[in-house]
């Protein structure tokens, strides 16, 4: 289940960071709007690939995307120009996994399911959007057909279009998380994507709509303290063909193709 949710991970692409390329323009869209074609993840720590993610696309709306080395197979289905409807696959049976479910109103993501077939949990996120750019966030848990057990509470800061922070409570493991982000100016792969940037609010997404995320640093409790830094090399259109991390100690380097 790990691999589920990190693979949707991929899709916030917040693996970012600056460039000392001074002949990069981050301003430059081609007339064609650019989108990732494919995603490579590689364990540097380990030599080996964690994931390979081709997507497709009807015009600029995600449809699909599919990891072979995961066995996984993700479909998008919107309303409009909003996704309401994602679903991950097991590729090798073609069971349903993992089904996320989202509700607009005034084209903002006021409520979301997230469904965990396999494990029979189910977690509601509701969503309120505040006057001063801020959103604040509440989880309740439980299995497919009942949730009810308050999960977490908190409040998301949005600047130029970006998450900047975000406070979590976490109810059932009692604990406190301050997160801040920090962005880069080029393009982020997802940028050109319809109805992404309305997911941004969602806590296993967030990291970067428009531009890429070059640090995020977590304070647990109001003591411990982890920051995560990332760097990039971009392409002339200002969008990252190779960016590097480190988690948990294991060293990571993912490759775009666009």
């Amino acid at each position: 289940m790990k691999k589920i949710v990190a693979l949707l991970c991929v899709f916030t692409l917040l693996l970012s960071s600056c460039s000392n390329d001074d002949n990069v323009d981050p301003s430059i869209d081609s007339d064609q709007p650019i989108l990732v074609k494919k995603i490579i993840l590689k364990n540097l720590s380990s030599n080996s690939i964690a994931s390979v993610t081709e997507f497709e696309y009807n015009g600029n709306k995600h449809s699909k995307s599919i990891d072979q080395i995961n066995n996984n197979k993700i479909i998008y289905t919107y309303t409009g120009d909003l996704v309401t409807n994602i679903k991950i696959y097991n590729l090798n049976n073609n069971n349903l996994m993992v089904e996320y479910l989202y509700v607009y109103e005034n084209n903002n993501l006021v409520e979301s399911t997230y469904k965990m077939l396999m494990n029979n949990v189910c977690e509601k996120r509701l969503y309120t959007y505040n006057t001063n750019e801020t959103v604040d966030f509440t989880y309740y848990k439980g299995d497919l057909t009942t949730q009810n057990t308050l999960f977490k509470t908190g409040i998301i800061t949005i600047q130029n279009e970006e998450v900047v922070s975000v406070v979590v409570q976490d109810h059932i493991n009692p604990s406190n998380r301050n997160t801040t982000y920090t962005y880069d100016s080029y393009n982020n792969p997802s940028k050109n994507i319809v109805g992404f940037n309305k997911l941004k609010v969602e806590l296993d997404r967030v990291g970067g709509v428009f531009k890429n995320s070059i640090s995020n640093t977590s304070i647990y409790d109001n003591s411990q303290s982890i920051t995560t830094n990332f760097t990039y090399e971009y392409n002339s259109n200002g969008f990252p063909i190779l960016s590097n991390y480190s988690f948990n100690g294991v060293n990571f380097e993912k490759e775009y193709f666009y």
